[in-house]
């Protein structure tokens, strides 16, 4: 395989679905059984899993048997799922616009633009350098960075 796949595709592999080839035919998507719809849309507006089910009066094994046996379906969940995130994402501009600063934090998170992580700052600064961080602790990150900032010898030298 070449290249990254859709978000979907890594999902419905992760379950055990092979997804459908990107070379396949689109087709609209079919009528849904009103369940179905019930439960696409509640995930879509940013029901959990859970809520979404209950929406429809469906239990999640239900909604798990028919994601593993109607491709179509796993594929139009995932969607939902997307849609879902876009769903959150808009309600926390929204929050931000009027002020809540809980919500700028976490938008700023979202993008990487909130300088919080030490790892995050040595990123920043110098974009071109791969830097292993996982099992350092706060302190080596620290004096990482510390280390990033002081001119070295050669630079010195010069």
């Amino acid at each position: 395989m070449s290249g990254l796949e859709p978000p979907y595709q890594t999902h419905l592999r992760s379950v055990g679905i092979e997804p459908v080839p990107e070379s396949a035919e689109v087709v609209a998507d079919p009528p849904w059984h009103p369940l179905k719809r019930i439960v696409l849309d509640a995930r879509a507006s940013g029901s959990s899993i859970n809520g979404a089910c209950a929406a429809a009066g469906l239990s999640t094994s239900t909604l798990y048997a028919w994601r593993q046996r109607d491709y179509r379906f796993a594929q139009a969940w995932a969607d939902a799922c997307v849609a879902r995130g876009d769903w959150y994402e808009d309600q926390l501009r929204d929050q931000a616009a009027k002020g809540n600063t809980v919500a700028i934090i976490v938008g700023l998170k979202m993008t990487g633009r909130f300088a919080d992580n030490p790892a995050m700052l040595i990123q920043q600064d110098n974009r071109q350098m791969q830097v292993d961080l996982s099992g350092m602790s706060l302190d080596d990150l620290r004096g990482l960075r510390q280390a990033l900032e002081e001119p070295s010898e050669t630079t010195a030298m010069e």
